[in-house]
């Protein structure tokens, strides 16, 4: 399991702290968290423009940036900022969660460490330095900011509840429920909070206590398919069967998939007698059926790439139309068809390679790689075009 996710780490002072006097008025005006975002960008740019060192416009523009998902733009737009500005925390914290997404995690905690070295006196930033080391599965490191950022704003929900997390993962149980008490105590509607200390009173078998807190958690996000799915099992433990079939109910309809919870109710069906048992029956061997097909295709398209790392063409070829065949119109065609295209394109057959790649194309327009060996192929065909012209001459 892993903590808070680094998506959602808090920027230190508020979501967009205000601005120093001596920035631009027009980069201050443009903050992409005042909604308007398009007309927000534009102003931002336009702020760059006029004063490439804005420091607190590069920062706003790399948080819009961010917010679209387009990190690596985001992250040019952070670093920006603290070359003009070494001491803006924001952008550290920023650039931080950037590279996390990113992928870039020592990265991220050297940003972090940068931040509590600026403030040092600042929760927020210990518990960002913490998450960050613990997805690095630096734990030991990570408890210590957790301790520190609770010791620093004890009234603050996001550290007890890291806390919380670290004790439930490490099985100290008594220690968690106390921590994770405290995040619901200070925050009322910690979702996330309540669920875990839920899971804390499951494992000491206290299923009056787990459902009474999974009934606060489905009631506070109804679409949670693993509160409904959990809350049927604790209530089921109770002897509430009828309570539990609804609640199993209500997270296959949020969920159709939730395998656990189609043979629940296949199961508690068939005990009842109820004809409904043999739906729920076909349609958790329907799933099965087809995890087993991902299960295979998945195989198939790995071995294909492992034979291609070999050179052995005929084979990866041959392995890939397989795992296109038994994949049909599952989720991973648009990529099998891809690498089944680029994989003709090595062996030359460029024909076939652009066939399957304007299919992969067809199924997944914005599948980047596919793109740019269609780019390619268009520039070869250029290029090739351009030199018959220059012989026919």
């Amino acid at each position: 399991m892993r903590f808070v996710g680094l998506s959602t780490l808090i920027i230190l002072a508020g979501a967009i702290p205000a601005v120093a006097q001596n920035h631009a008025t027009i980069g201050r005006r443009a903050d992409p968290s005042q909604g308007k975002s398009a007309e927000a960008e534009a102003l931002l740019r336009r702020a760059i423009q006029n004063d490439p060192n804005n420091a607190q416009a590069h920062k706003n523009l790399g948080l819009a940036m961010m917010k679209r998902g387009e990190f690596t733009a985001a992250e040019q737009e952070f670093q920006s900022a603290i070359r003009i500005d070494p001491q803006m925390v924001e952008a550290y914290t920023s650039l931080g969660m950037v590279e996390t997404k990113l992928g870039r995690g020592k990265e991220a905690i050297e940003n972090f460490r940068k931040v509590v070295a600026l403030k040092p006196d600042s929760s927020d930033a210990h518990l960002n330095l913490g998450i960050a080391l613990v997805d690095q599965f630096d734990r030991k490191a990570g408890f210590d900011e957790f301790t520190k950022a609770a010791q620093l704003n004890p009234s603050y929900s996001r550290p007890h509840y890291n806390l919380g997390r670290f004790y439930f993962e490490t099985g100290k149980y008594d220690e968690a429920r106390k921590e994770l008490g405290k995040a619901t105590r200070l925050e009322p509607k910690f979702t996330s909070a309540f669920y875990f200390l839920a899971l804390t009173e499951r494992q000491d078998n206290n299923f009056e206590r787990a459902t009474e807190l999974l009934r606060k958690v489905v009631a506070l996000h109804p679409d949670n398919t693993d509160a409904q799915f959990l809350l049927g099992q604790s209530l089921e433990h109770l002897g509430k069967t009828h309570e539990a079939i609804e609640h199993w109910k209500m997270a296959v309809k949020a969920n159709p998939n939730h395998s656990e919870a189609l043979y629940s109710l296949a199961r508690i069906l068939n005990k009842l007698h109820d004809p409904e048992a043999q739906q729920f029956q076909d349609r958790y061997n329907k799933l099965q059926r087809n995890e087993q097909t991902t299960d295979r295709v998945a195989n198939l398209g790995n071995s294909a790439i492992q034979s291609a790392n070999a050179q052995d063409w005929p084979r990866a070829l041959a392995q890939m139309k397989e795992a296109i065949a038994v994949c049909g119109d599952c989720g991973e065609a648009a990529h099998l068809r891809r690498n089944l295209g680029l994989m003709y394109c090595r062996t030359g057959n460029l024909e076939d390679g652009e066939k399957e790649l304007r299919a992969a194309l067809e199924i997944d327009p914005s599948d980047v790689d596919a793109k740019k060996a269609m780019d390619a192929l268009e520039n070869l065909r250029g290029a090739s075009d351009i030199k018959t012209g220059v012989n026919k001459n």
